[in-house]
C-alpha cells in the first residue's frame, strides 16, 4: 500500500499569525509526502508549515519530530526539506504526529499536527494543512504567561520568562536603534546610509503601508490602493520617521490613475490639503479623550503656502513653515511643534526617478514621553488633496478601512479618540 501525507504551505496574511493560525484554505499539490510500499516500507518528505517560515524565527533552529504509531521517524534536513524512512504494518491503524520544535538554545515546542487512518488496507493519502496545526494551549506556553511560544518569538520576548513582556500589550512594530544621524531634508540620499538601518515592516514581516482608506470624498479611491509607506528609526534621543506619500504624476489610487492637479493651499484647515498626521500616546493611557499628560497629534502640510506655492515645507523656514497640533490636544500638554529641538521636519516634492511626496520628521523622545523598550500608542495618517480644493481622501496605517455606507465620523476618529492608535515599541541598544 502507499500512504501519502501532504503538508501544504499556505500564504496567509501575516497578521493572522499572532491572533489565529487557523481557518486557512487548502492549496493544491503535495509539498510533503509519505510513500508506503506494499511491504510497509515508508519514505517521508516533510516541509515546514508556512507560518514557521516568518523572519521572526531562525529557520536553522527548526526541526520536526515525526512519529508514526508512536515510533519516532529519524528525519534529516536538506535545505527546507526533511526526509526519513520507517515501516507501517499492513491492515493496521496509522497515526501520524508532527511536532515542530525550535532546538536552540533549548527545545521549544511551536506547533503540532495529528492525522489518523483506521485499518489501512489500501493506498491512502493523509493531508496536513497549515490549518491542521495547533499552536495554543499549555503545551505551547513554556513560561505559562498565556502568550504562546510562537507569539513570543514573533514579538521578540523570552518564551521562558513569565515577566517578559509582563503586562505590556503586544506591539505591532519594533523600531530599530542606531547612533547614526541623518540630514532632515525630505530625501533618503544623504550619503550616510541612515535609512538602510530603519524599520520598514511590522513584526509579521508586513510592510508599514499607509493604505487603509478612511475618508473618500469623491468615491474614486480604492482601499489598499496607494503605495504609501512609513519607516522609523531611533537613537535614544530622537525618533525619526520617513513617510512616502503620493506620486506627483498620478494619484495611484483611482481606477483610471487620474493626473494630480497642483495641490494648493485650500485656505481652510491643514487636514484639507496634502498633509501628514502623526499620533503619539507615550504612556499608552489609551483613553477616549486626549489626556492632560502626553497624548499628541501633529499635522505637517506638504506646502508652506499661504498662496499654495508648490514649495516643500520644512521646519527651518523662518516665516512660512507650517505645523500644527491637533484640535483635541490639551493645552496643558506643553509641547511646542515650532521648536526645532523638539520637531525637525522637511517635506519634499521629489522629482526624478522618485517623483513623489516624501516627509522626514525627527521627534524629541523625552519631550513627547516616548519610551524605549515599552509599548506606546502611535499612528500615521495621510490627507490627500488632488485638485487644490478641500481634501479628497485620507489614508491610515492602523485605523481600519472604511466599509460601504460608513461616514467620515465613523472612520476618521483617531483625532478624537487616542485609544484608537496602533502600538509600537522602540528597541533598546544592545
Amino acid at each position: 500500500m502507499n500512504l501519502i501525507f501532504n503538508s501544504c504551505k499556505l500564504r496567509a496574511p501575516a497578521w493572522l499569525l499572532v491572533f489565529s493560525l487557523f481557518g486557512l484554505s487548502a492549496c493544491s499539490g503535495p509539498d510533503s509526502t509519505a510513500q508506503v510500499g506494499v511491504d510497509g516500507s515508508t519514505s517521508i518528505k516533510l516541509l515546514p508549515p508556512e507560518f514557521l517560515t516568518i523572519k521572526a524565527l531562525d529557520f536553522t533552529t527548526l526541526e520536526p519530530l515525526v512519529t508514526i504509531n508512536g515510533l519516532t521517524v529519524n528525519m534529516s534536513a536538506n535545505g527546507e526539506e526533511w526526509t526519513g524512512t520507517t515501516t507501517v504494518p499492513v491492515n493496521d491503524d496509522v497515526t501520524l504526529n508532527v511536532q515542530w520544535m525550535e532546538t536552540e538554545p533549548v527545545e521549544l515546542l511551536l506547533a503540532t499536527a495529528r492525522k489518523t487512518a483506521n485499518a489501512v488496507d489500501r493506498d491512502i493519502t493523509l493531508e496536513i494543512l497549515d490549518s491542521d496545526y495547533t499552536t495554543e494551549g499549555d503545551a505551547f506556553d513554556a513560561d505559562a504567561d498565556e502568550l504562546s511560544n510562537i507569539a513570543e518569538r514573533i514579538q521578540d520576548t523570552d518564551p521562558f520568562d513569565a515577566n517578559d513582556p509582563g503586562d505590556q500589550p503586544l506591539p505591532l512594530v519594533k523600531v530599530n536603534a542606531s547612533r547614526r544621524t541623518t540630514v532632515i531634508d525630505g530625501t533618503v540620499n544623504d550619503g550616510t546610509n541612515f535609512w538602510n538601518l530603519a524599520t520598514y515592516s511590522d513584526l509579521q514581516g508586513q510592510s508599514l503601508r499607509v493604505n487603509n482608506l478612511i475618508v473618500d470624498e469623491t468615491g474614486n479611491y480604492i482601499d489598499q490602493g496607494p503605495n504609501y509607506q512609513w519607516a522609523a528609526i531611533h537613537d535614544g534621543t530622537y525618533l525619526t520617521l520617513l513617510v512616502y506619500g503620493k506620486s506627483l504624476g498620478t494619484n495611484g489610487v483611482s481606477g483610471g490613475g487620474a493626473l494630480v492637479e497642483a495641490s494648493g493651499d485650500s485656505g481652510i484647515d491643514i487636514f484639507q490639503d496634502d498633509s501628514l498626521e502623526i499620533y503619539i500616546d507615550g504612556d499608552l493611557s489609551q483613553l477616549d479623550d486626549y489626556d492632560f499628560v502626553d497624548d499628541m497629534h501633529l499635522m505637517i502640510p506638504l506646502v508652506m503656502g499661504p498662496e499654495g506655492a508648490r514649495e516643500a515645507n520644512r521646519s527651518d523656514a523662518v516665516l512660512t513653515k507650517r505645523i500644527q497640533r491637533g484640535s483635541n490636544v490639551q493645552t496643558s500638554v506643553v509641547f511646542d511643534p515650532f521648536d526645532e529641538s523638539l520637531v525637525e521636519f522637511a517635506a519634499c516634492l521629489c522629482t526624478g526617478a522618485n517623483e513623489r511626496v516624501v516627509w522626514e520628521v525627527r521627534l524629541n523622545m523625552e519631550a513627547l514621553n516616548i519610551p524605549v523598550g515599552k509599548t506606546f500608542g502611535f499612528e500615521i495618517q495621510i490627507n490627500q488633496d488632488d485638485d487644490g480644493g478641500t481634501r479628497d481622501a485620507k489614508w491610515a496605517w492602523h485605523a481600519p478601512s472604511r466599509t460601504a455606507g460608513q461616514s467620515n465620523s465613523e472612520t476618521d476618529r483617531t483625532w478624537i479618540f487616542p485609544s484608537l492608535m496602533g502600538q509600537i515599541q522602540l528597541l533598546s541598544f544592545p
